[in-house]
């Protein structure tokens, strides 16, 4: 075991990232009003996409993601998506459009908007600065957190029979991604499989203007990963982007965090070096997002030392939360 504070541990930080928005717990509505979409055990923060449409957002894991569909019309730019209601126009497309289901404005709360694979590989981008269209290895690292893809469908989906035809198999949300059944537009144009399935766009080509997708099924709790030609229309969740060496440059009243002894099967030790007097907030949660402890603690400026005893949580891995304003530090610890 490592019980030096100042060596430093390779299961120790694994990101940074910045949330836009301060987390809420028990949510169930989606941004645009719709009942029943969210995980009230979860902690959901949110962002405004290029267009000022505002969205739900949910850390899975080392992931930040938008937790409903993209709206916007315009890419990041400013210039405009393409509205295309015409099914032969729409089959016949190489550039970027969008539509409703059905072409039914109605369908938009809460499905959101359907974009054909030339909008989402649009240089411009779709997604607003600072996120970006996932690609198929970052939904293979989602479904992998989730336990992979025979069970991962179901911690995505949100519960109940409300937007999912029944019996929405295995759906639990615990994941916090809040999946809805918001059909597809075909590459020939027609409308489909809305309440049954959910489909979103990669941005990862598997062949030229064929891009690999992620699927989810009301009569199943599996995710699946298959290919579709670019003209067709699939929802679209943005992912907030992460440099290299996964910290967000954001001012931070926290310099320094170091947890140790890790592993550990007694105490977990967290130093904090904090730059002047503030709060912070400390969560623990397990690979699931399920939050084992939540503690607002006080720091002075320089080192502090905040131990917590987790001689009753069962082996395994955990995440230590350690969250100053809008910025969250993200430690990795292993429990013996």
């Amino acid at each position: 075991c490592n019980s030096n504070p100042d060596e430093f541990s390779p299961y120790s930080a694994i990101l940074s990232f910045t949330t836009t928005a301060a987390g809420q717990t028990g949510i169930t509505a989606h941004s645009c009003g719709a009942t029943n979409v969210h995980n009230p055990a979860k902690t959901y923060g949110s962002m405004t996409d290029q267009q000022g449409n505002t969205y739900r957002t949910i850390v899975i894991v080392t992931q930040e993601w938008m937790a409903e569909n993209l709206r916007t019309t315009i890419y990041r730019n400013g210039d405009a998506i393409a509205n295309v209601t015409d099914g032969n126009q729409w089959a016949n497309l190489t550039t970027g459009a969008w539509c409703h289901y059905n072409n039914n404005s109605s369908n938009e709360c809460p499905f959101g908007k359907l974009y054909n694979w030339y909008a989402v590989a649009d240089p411009r981008n779709v997604c607003p600065s600072g996120w970006h269209v996932p690609t198929d290895a970052e939904w293979t690292t989602l479904t992998n957190f989730l336990g992979g893809e025979f069970v991962a469908g179901g911690k995505m989906k949100s519960t109940g029979t409300q937007y999912w035809l029944s019996p929405n198999q295995d759906a639990t949300n615990e994941s916090g991604f809040s999946g809805l059944p918001g059909g597809y537009r075909s590459s020939s144009g027609y409308f489909g499989s809305v309440g049954y399935n959910g489909y979103w766009w990669s941005s990862s080509e598997s062949s030229t203007s064929i891009a690999w997708y992620l699927y989810l099924y009301f009569y199943n709790g599996s995710a699946a990963r298959i290919n579709y030609p670019g003209q067709g229309g699939l929802s679209v969740r943005c992912l907030r982007d992460l440099p290299a060496g996964g910290r967000l440059d954001e001012k931070n009243e926290i310099e320094h965090v170091i947890i140790y002894p890790n592993p550990t099967n007694n105490n977990i030790n967290i130093v904090i070096n904090a730059v002047s007097e503030t709060q912070t907030t400390i969560r623990i949660t397990d690979l699931l997002g399920r939050v084992m402890l939540t503690e607002t603690e006080a720091l002075i400026g320089g080192n502090n030392t905040i131990t917590y005893n987790i001689s009753d949580y069962a082996a395994g891995v955990y995440l230590v939360h350690v969250g100053n304003g809008n910025t969250q530090q993200v430690y990795k610890v292993v429990k013996e």
